[in-house]
């Protein structure tokens, strides 16, 4: 209550004078606006009484106050949410509040908490059945002002149903394709996938009268032993049913012999060739009348070193150590004393011959359609075709034969593309001669454009010094220069001294495990000692640091600049996050973050590794063995790791840390790192 005052800041008068003659001072209510400057005028008044026994006022002069913005009510604005994943109800404010919430509270068996403490969020567990439930949350801030929110949440936890008909797990599958019959959740989307990759239906609808019915195309699969089938149904409020079956190749009956071979390099007249520390896949296939099978994962399978020390076996991985022979055996076992037997000698050379490019290009060549073409194009086609397949299976060559043949194929396939299309551009196939080293890919270049340089190649105890134009190694190849014809690239190499290298780390001993592993890493120069003296295998490495392995492994190229503010410009890493990044090799784990410094886990490392072979164009598909729900932490790793945990595993870079165990969320020391690197150079290669 204030006097209401006239625009000089003078009482006005409300209602006469008093007995005395006074003016009337009346105080009434007066309303203000918050937000707005307001001043008060005050002064100081007693009263006395005179002889008479009337009140005498004696009053101070006026004073004027500072001016005063007048604060408004600004309720809190809240928001409620529900998540799943923890089974909290999250509330947030835009400032700190203190408050209650009721769950239920209409209903008779309603919850209410009290928060006492200031927050700008709040979670609370609650364990709430499937249903509708209104969070009521009545909060007050630190000037007083209140609000009350209401939200309702819907809970769903039920999965999808899916109920098989067919094919049950262990089946036969037969022909191009397989049925797939359920009794299932029309409402969800289901994901079909053979060996890991996506297969769509060939119908467009694949439900009627709520039963699921479909055509899953095999493609390449269908002559495989074996196929891993998995379907996936997931809801709208994202619960998800898994279904995982092995399918059997109905065919395996109608095998009459076995053979092995090496998709990579040519088995001729029964020998396989390597070079010392060289690696090679085996595959064992079953022959029937007409057809060809996969069934080198079969559990019938056995393939094992029979006799010689030359090689070692690690499942179909063959390893090439000293020179010498070896001989391979295959049994496949067909029940009670009867099985199919084969066998191959592996001879290991210091100068072992690379075929990889001449047989891509005869992959190429025998898809041409030869229709249309001329008389001297089409000859021509055909004896580079016969001069190549003659050579795969010729005792006795060298290596200019190899490279002699694949040149004039390329020039042949040269000579089609242009004559097929008068206006297109003629292409030549430029293959690399890695002198011992791990392979290296041929490249397909247009006319006019330049051989992209590839990864150095790794060959331990030596030190890559280029490619060079000719088998003497006296011209370094210009990547600058156009291509005008095919041709062959001759990796060269310089022997590293001799250095007892393990002497110098006091942690790593011959007999470790990781052993081998340490000294691949040193010797290429992925990996260096945490000092002269030190390796330290058992301290947990970080992101930062695989991340910049790989760079490492790709001769560091610049990249742009680092997305990430939590990577330091002019760390040791920064250029490797950066590259990484702009490739889709990583992502950070929020937008601006990287997280450099983190312990790396086995899943984020499995993953890095599922990127870079992507990023390397290599074949990424899940080997048909490959089911990793048989690991007992199956549902430890995380939705966005599920497909490279497959690819590592099924590629044997890595293996579960037990038989039953994959162990996701563990941390990776650098042992481990060091073997992984090891692996991954050998599969990629």
């Amino acid at each position: 209550m204030m006097p209401v005052l006239d625009e000089n800041g003078n009482p006005i008068p409300i209602g006469g004078n008093d007995k005395y003659g006074n003016p009337l001072i009346q105080t009434v209510p007066v309303g203000y606006t918050p937000g707005k400057s307001y001043v008060a005028k005050v002064r100081l008044c007693n009263i006395e009484k005179d002889a008479d026994g009337n009140d005498l006022y004696h009053c101070s002069a006026y004073a004027t106050t500072g001016s005063v913005v007048l604060k408004g009510e600004t309720p809190p604005v809240i928001t409620i949410g529900y998540d799943k994943a923890t089974g909290e109800i999250k509330v947030t404010s835009d400032v700190p509040v203190v408050g209650e919430m009721y769950i239920n509270a209409a209903t008779q068996n309603g919850e209410w908490y009290e928060y006492k403490e200031m927050s700008t969020e709040i979670s609370q567990s609650v364990n709430l059945p499937d249903g509708e439930h209104t969070i009521e949350f009545h909060a007050t801030d630190a000037d007083g002002d209140k609000s009350i929110t209401t939200e309702i949440i819907n809970i769903d936890t039920t999965p999808p149903v899916i109920l098989l008909a067919l094919p049950q797990n262990g089946s036969f599958f037969d022909g191009d394709s397989v049925t797939v019959v359920a009794t299932a959740d029309e409402d969800a989307t289901y994901t079909f996938k053979i060996n890991g990759k996506v297969v769509a239906p060939e119908e467009d609808k694949i439900f009627t009268d709520r039963l699921m019915k479909c055509t899953l195309p095999l493609g390449e699969a269908k002559n495989l032993s074996r196929i891993q089938l998995d379907i996936t149904g997931r809801d709208a409020a994202g619960n998800e049913v898994f279904k995982t079956l092995t399918l059997l190749n109905r065919k395996l009956s109608e095998i009459k012999s076995i053979s092995i071979e090496c998709p990579d390099k040519p088995v001729i007249k029964g020998k396989l060739t390597l070079a010392e520390g060289e690696t090679a896949q085996l595959k064992v296939y079953g022959k029937t009348d007409n057809e060809k099978i996969d069934i080198t994962n079969l559990p019938g399978i056995t393939l094992k070193v029979m006799s010689g020390t030359a090689v070692s076996m690690d499942r179909a991985t063959v390893t090439a150590g000293i020179v010498g022979q070896s001989l391979i055996y295959a049994k496949f076992a067909l029940g009670g004393n009867d099985a199919l037997y084969d066998g191959i000698v592996v001879e290991v050379s210091d100068e072992a011959l690379v075929f990889t490019g001449l047989q891509e290009l005869l992959a190429e060549a025998k898809q041409i359609k030869k229709d249309g073409l001329t008389d001297n194009t089409r000859n021509e086609l055909e004896n580079a075709i016969n001069s190549a397949e003659q050579i795969i299976v010729t005792e006795g060559i060298h290596q200019s034969d190899i490279d002699n043949a694949s040149t004039a194929l390329s020039n042949a396939l040269a000579k089609v593309k242009a004559e097929i299309s008068a206006n297109s551009t003629p292409y030549y196939y430029i293959s690399f001669n890695p002198n011992g080293g791990s392979n290296v890919r041929s490249q397909r270049i247009d006319y006019g454009k330049t051989v992209a340089e590839p990864t150095n190649p790794v060959k331990a105890g030596y030190t890559f010094e280029g490619w060079y134009t000719d088998t003497t190694l006296k011209t370094r190849y210009n990547f600058a220069k156009e291509v005008t014809s095919a041709f062959t690239l001759y990796a060269k190499w310089t022997k590293n001294e001799e250095t007892q290298w393990y002497d110098q780390f006091t942690d790593v001993d011959e007999n470790d495990w990781f052993y081998e592993a340490v000294k691949f890493v040193y010797e290429t120069g992925l990996m260096r000692g945490i000092s002269d003296k030190e390796f330290a295998p058992e301290l947990l490495a970080t992101r930062a640091m695989f991340v910049t392995v790989i760079h490492r492994m790709e001769s560091e190229p610049e990249s742009q600049p680092c997305p990430f503010t939590d990577v330091p410009k002019g760390s040791y890493y920064e250029n490797a996050v950066a590259w990484a990044a702009a490739n889709g090799i990583v992502n950070g784990v929020s937008e601006d973050s990287f997280a450099p410094n983190n312990n790396i886990t086995r899943e984020q490392m499995a993953t890095m590794i599922y990127r870079y072979a992507k990023y390397k164009g290599l074949d990424t598909s899940v080997v048909e063995e490959t089911n990793i729900a048989s690991y007992d932490d199956y549902n430890s790793i995380s939705q966005y790791a599920i497909e490279p945990a497959k690819y590592v595993v099924g590629t044997k870079i890595m293996i579960g840390r037990t038989e039953t165990t994959f162990n996701p969320l563990e941390y990776t020391t650098r042992a481990e790192m060091a073997t992984v690197l090891m692996r991954m150079l050998d599969k990629m290669n």
